[in-house]
């Protein structure tokens, strides 16, 4: 059986359709509801004072975002001198550092002379004195 919504080999006719029909007004139309008075209109002196105080926010923003780039940069300055600052104490822990270890061997270096029987006269000849 055929679905009678397959319409093969037959051309199926195109609907019409119908044309808005534009009318253009008379002359002697009443075009008074397409003008409006000034009253109707946006207020000039609300629009002048809308504008202004918009200007003034744009102002008022502009110094708070001057002064948060100043504070930011200040904030970069400090973190800049506290890297330098924990950089410096880093160099010298590690300068304490070496001194420590050099005192450590030298104090082993006694301890070692000491168990082996050395006299005070002889220790201190021997030892190499680092610091």
């Amino acid at each position: 059986m055929k679905n009678p919504s397959e319409a093969r080999g037959k051309n199926k006719r195109e609907s019409v359709i119908t044309a808005a029909i534009i009318v253009e007004p008379s002359a002697d139309a009443d075009t008074s509801l397409s003008f409006q008075e000034p009253n109707d209109l946006v207020d000039s002196t609300k629009m002048v004072s809308e504008n202004e105080r918009s200007e003034k926010e744009i102002k008022d923003l502009r110094e708070e975002n001057d002064n948060l780039r100043k504070e930011l940069d200040y904030t970069k300055y400090q973190l800049g001198e506290m890297n330098n600052i924990f950089h410096d104490a880093a160099i010298d822990i590690n300068q304490k550092s070496d001194l420590i270890d050099k005192l450590r061997a030298t104090l082993n270096q006694v301890h070692d002379m000491v168990q082996n029987g050395c006299h005070h006269e002889n220790i201190l000849e021997q030892v190499e004195w680092r610091i």
